[in-house]
């Protein structure tokens, strides 16, 4: 029986992605939930777990045994749970004040993934399709894919770690944070109306 109220924390989920060799960062996983749970159309769970492992693609995420799956299905439930009942802005990962560059390029990949992640899961939901009326639900999801791009490019072009490229990282990194944390509200705040409407 699948236990699906005990979520270990972040640290640990990500621990065990790690260790099980699963390519995919609890940040990623956290934020493709949030998109969902917060889009406008009900999505089954497994259709997002299912998009999420990559099934059917050719590159499916592997699992080395059933436990191993089992423990992933818990995590993932338990973790859909916690966000469901969550109430607020979602914190993104954590930047330490010191970090080297290649530190602040491996925060860079996080915070891209988890903007990138949230914006799929909204996609998933069919929140993409509620009126142009509502222009400051699409301001706020230009200003998240444009940052996004913006991470992308960097992150695209990173070959060798130099001065310029770690203080943009940095720059990208603060801005990304301050645009979600703006964006989330409006967004969620629209699509819960579009939802009553609907």
């Amino acid at each position: 029986m699948l236990s699906l109220n005990n979520y270990l924390g972040d640290k640990e989920f990500d621990k065990f992605l790690i260790e099980s060799e699963i390519t995919l960062t609890v940040w990623e996983i956290k934020f493709y939930i949030l998109g969902i749970i917060t889009g406008l159309e009900d999505v089954p769970v497994s259709f997002a777990l299912s998009e999420l492992l990559l099934e059917d693609t050719g590159f499916d995420i592997q699992f080395q045994n059933e436990n191993q799956y089992t423990h992933f299905l818990e995590q993932f439930m338990s973790l859909w749970n916690v966000i469901a009942g969550f109430d607020g802005v979602p914190a993104l990962c954590s930047v330490p004040d010191k970090v080297n560059h290649e530190e602040l390029f491996h925060a860079l990949t996080i915070r891209e993934a988890e903007i990138g992640n949230f914006l799929s899961g909204l996609a998933e939901s069919d929140s993409y399709d509620i009126s142009k009326e509502f222009s400051a639900f699409h301001d706020a999801i230009d200003a998240l894919e444009s940052i996004d791009e913006e991470m992308s490019k960097l992150l695209e072009s990173y070959d060798s770690v130099n001065e310029m490229d770690g203080l943009k990282a940095k720059d990208l990194l603060q801005i990304a944070e301050e645009i979600f944390i703006d964006a989330f509200p409006v967004i969620k705040e629209t699509i819960q109306s579009n939802r009553i409407v609907n």
